[in-house]
C-alpha cells in the first residue's frame, strides 16, 4: 500500500479513537493491564500506535479508490454514529483473551484425588456431609470447594423415573 494511503486510513483510525476519547494508552493498559505513570511513556505509546497502523497498512496490497473511500467512509460513519461503533467494540473486546485473576486454588487439581480419597476413608465411619465438613476443616477450605472437588468426580446419580402406562 502507497504511504499516502496508510497515512490517511492511520489518520482515520487515530481520529475514531480521539473522537471516543481513547488514547493509545488507555488501549494497551486495557490489554496488557499494566498502568503507564510518565506524560513521556503515554506520549511514545501514541506515536507508536499510529506508526503501527500505518505499517500494518502499508504492508497490504495497495487497494482501489473505491476500497478506500469505502473504508474512510466507514471510519466517518462510526465517528458520527456512537452507538454503532460502541457495539463494534464490544463484540471485538468480547474475542479478546481475558487477564487473568481470580483467587488462587487453595487446593491444587493434582490433590483433588488425594481429597476425594480422604473423604472415602471418612465415609466408612460418617456420612458424606460430615466427612467433607472435616477435610474441608483440616484444608483450611470452605466445605463449598470440598463439595465442588467432590461432585467432580463422584457426580451425584440422576433418579430414573419409571415410564407411566
Amino acid at each position: 500500500m502507497k504511504d499516502k494511503t496508510a497515512e490517511m486510513l492511520a489518520e482515520g483510525i487515530e481520529g475514531l479513537l480521539v473522537q471516543y476519547r481513547w488514547s493509545a494508552a488507555d488501549i494497551l493498559e486495557a490489554i496488557t493491564g499494566a498502568s503507564l505513570s510518565s506524560k513521556e511513556m503515554k506520549k511514545f505509546v501514541h506515536i507508536g500506535l499510529k506508526a503501527g497502523i500505518k505499517r500494518t497498512f502499508k504492508k497490504s496490497p495497495e487497494p482501489s479508490k473505491e476500497k478506500v473511500e469505502e473504508a474512510l467512509a466507514l471510519i466517518k460513519a462510526l465517528k458520527d454514529s456512537p452507538h454503532m461503533a460502541r457495539k463494534l467494540f464490544m463484540e471485538t473486546a468480547k474475542k479478546l483473551p481475558h487477564a487473568p485473576g481470580g483467587p488462587l486454588r487453595k487446593i491444587k487439581p493434582e490433590q483433588e484425588v488425594t481429597v476425594c480419597a480422604e473423604i472415602i476413608a471418612l465415609r466408612a465411619h460418617l456420612d458424606t456431609r460430615e466427612a467433607i465438613r472435616r477435610v474441608a476443616s483440616k484444608r483450611g477450605v470452605s466445605e463449598r470447594t470440598i463439595y465442588r472437588i467432590w461432585g467432580k468426580y463422584h457426580p451425584k446419580k440422576k433418579k430414573r423415573t419409571s415410564p407411566k402406562p
